[in-house]
């Protein structure tokens, strides 16, 4: 099924139908911004300066910021985890 995080990311509907209320913490989700991102150039096509017109920094800094975070962070609870448990079977 399609969950909670793909519906509030707004990955098939624009933030715009939704409530004013939930634009707050739609926008706390980063995914939002890269969905964003995608559907922004997508809409103006080859038309970059038109996409770029739409584009803030706030939405290069977030996408930035979360493709340095996420890897980092994986790895490092990858090698806490790992330390503690190690491997067993397979």
């Amino acid at each position: 099924g399609i969950s909670v995080i793909s519906i509030v990311s707004c990955v098939f509907y624009p933030i715009e139908i939704f409530p004013e209320e939930l634009h707050f913490f739609i926008k706390l989700n980063p995914l939002y911004y890269y969905f964003d991102l995608m559907r922004l150039t997508w809409w103006a096509g080859i038309n970059y300066g038109e996409a770029i017109s739409y584009i803030t920094i706030y939405h290069i800094l977030i996408v930035v910021i979360f493709t340095i975070i996420t890897p980092v962070t994986a790895s490092f609870l990858f090698i806490k985890i790992y330390n503690k448990y190690g491997t067993s079977g397979y």
